[in-house]
C-alpha cells in the first residue's frame, strides 16, 4: 500500500491486453507518438506519483512508450515525479525499478 498526501498515483500497463507477433514481440494499446504505431517495449507497467492524478496518468502513459532509459534521464530534471517500473529483462524474467524515491 502506498500512502499519499497532496499527491496522486496512476498506473499504465499492458500486462492484460496485448498481442504477440510471430517474433515474440508484444504490442499494446499504447501508441508511440513518433511512429503512430503501438509501442513495442519490454515494460509491463509504469506507476507514477505526481501532484495531480491527471499529471500522473499522462506521465504513466508517456513513460510506457518512452522506455526505461529515456525516462531515467528525463527524471533527473523532474524530481517531483516518482516512478515504479515492472518490466521483462532479456531472459523474460520480471524485474522492477524504483526511481526518484518511489515508496
Amino acid at each position: 500500500m502506498v500512502g499519499l498526501e497532496n499527491a496522486a498515483m496512476a498506473t499504465s500497463g499492458v500486462y492484460r491486453k496485448f498481442k504477440v507477433d510471430e517474433n515474440g514481440a508484444k504490442y499494446s494499446h499504447i501508441i508511440n507518438a513518433k511512429t503512430g504505431y503501438p509501442s513495442k517495449t519490454n515494460i509491463l507497467s509504469v506507476s507514477v506519483i505526481a501532484p495531480t492524478c491527471a499529471v500522473a496518468d499522462a506521465y504513466a502513459t508517456a513513460f510506457k512508450a518512452m522506455g526505461v532509459e529515456k525516462v531515467t534521464g528525463f527524471l533527473k530534471a523532474h524530481p517531483e515525479l516518482k516512478v515504479y517500473f515492472i518490466y521483462e529483462d532479456e531472459e523474460k524474467l520480471l524485474k522492477t525499478l524504483s526511481l526518484n524515491d518511489f515508496p
